[in-house]
């Protein structure tokens, strides 16, 4: 069954208002009818991340922590809202730990982005929070979340131009230019200055 906001029935009161100063009635429009329910329930899915006493799961597993070897989850896709313009932006991500005493299990970073993607979001921020949660929750020598992304508000918007915005977030042993070029390398790409 859909996620549904607590405040779901306001929220379709005020976006059928926002329609209505457009100029677009959703109650006669036939194509418009339940427009404003569906961007509610829409929304109450893509923001499930803001809810309160929401964190991911994590299946964290012990090592020797003996162990200096860097573990790549690469690719994972998502997609997130831009707290600008509330249009999406999605893309993949390469996300690298060096354990300590911990291990997480692999899915575990693509449930932690994932978590992070569901607001309304900046791509900076949100490679700072996935870092910043892996680091918190076990300790790593080292983080790095490397993510891609399509913005849409780049190319729908005033300039219009396609592209895709990278942007890294690192930890640990990963503030290191050694690290990252070996991040980079392992991913066959040349590392950014």
């Amino acid at each position: 069954m859909a996620r549904v906001h607590p405040n779901h029935d306001d929220i379709v009161d005020h976006l059928a208002a926002i329609l209505r100063l457009y100029g677009l009635d959703a109650e006669q429009d036939p194509e418009l009818q339940g427009t404003p329910d569906r961007i509610a329930r829409f929304w109450a899915e893509r923001f499930s991340g803001v809810e309160q006493g929401s964190a991911p799961e994590l299946r964290v597993l012990p090592t020797s922590g003996d162990q200096e070897d860097m573990i790549i989850i690469r690719g994972i896709p998502f997609s997130s809202t831009c707290a600008h313009h509330f249009t999406p932006f999605f893309g993949h991500a390469d996300i690298a730990y060096i354990p300590g005493e911990h291990l997480v299990g692999v899915g575990t970073p693509a449930r932690v982005l994932d978590h992070f993607a569901r607001r309304p979001q900046i791509q900076e921020r949100l490679g700072e929070q996935v870092a910043t949660f892996i680091t918190k929750a076990i300790d790593p020598r080292g983080v790095m979340v490397h993510l891609t992304a399509r913005q849409l508000c780049m190319e729908l918007g005033g300039f219009r131009s396609k592209g895709h915005v990278e942007t890294t977030a690192t930890r640990g042993w990963f503030s290191d230019q050694e690290w990252r070029a070996e991040f980079f390398g392992r991913l066959g790409r040349e590392p950014r200055a």
